[in-house]
């Protein structure tokens, strides 16, 4: 039985989600649901059919129209049956002295993201969520010491990737 787009928009099981395009496309058949948070998602996108769920805060406001109709156009050159877009993001500073800023965003439970990019090669998100009681200070401070922990870890990791690709790359010059 194929399940499409208009039937998902009728199940109201997101009372929120509204349809902000036209009626084109809107039968369209779900095949499969990914969550993707990336820059330039659509290069990472399998097959066809894909309802795709995003928050778009790895852009963190550097989105204009050009650059949005842009994306759209790629994802349906991709097949994209649907796109949903999270709203429920706002920017959070910690009541402390702190060098970090993270994302909040209100799901089942309340989620901090921390995006930390390695020497401009990697990008990982640290997503901490609260399960059994609200994050308080003492917990963004503990926070802060891991960060600066998993990006010495990280930075060395990135950095020994690097050097092993540029040896390589050394190996096959000189053969």
């Amino acid at each position: 039985m194929n399940y499409t787009i208009k039937e998902f928009i009728e199940s109201n099981k997101f009372p929120k989600m509204q349809l902000i395009s036209d009626h084109f496309g809107i039968n369209r058949v779900i095949r499969g649901v990914q969550i993707l948070s990336v820059p330039n998602m659509e290069k990472f996108l399998g097959g066809g059919g894909k309802l795709l769920l995003t928050s778009l805060v790895v852009y963190e406001n550097q989105l204009n129209e050009r650059i949005v109709l842009s994306h759209l156009e790629e994802l349906n050159k991709k097949q994209v049956s649907g796109l949903i877009i999270a709203e429920d993001n706002e920017k959070f500073v910690p009541n402390i002295l702190t060098q970090y800023e993270y994302i909040r965003q209100k799901r089942e439970n309340i989620e901090y993201i921390k995006k930390i990019n390695i020497l401009d090669q990697c990008v990982f998100y640290l997503v901490i969520t609260e399960v059994n009681e609200p994050l308080i200070e003492l917990d963004f401070i503990t926070l802060e010491n891991v960060i600066i922990k998993l990006l010495y870890i990280l930075t060395q990791v990135v950095t020994e990737k690097i050097l092993k690709e540029n040896i390589i790359e050394i190996w096959n010059i000189e053969c």
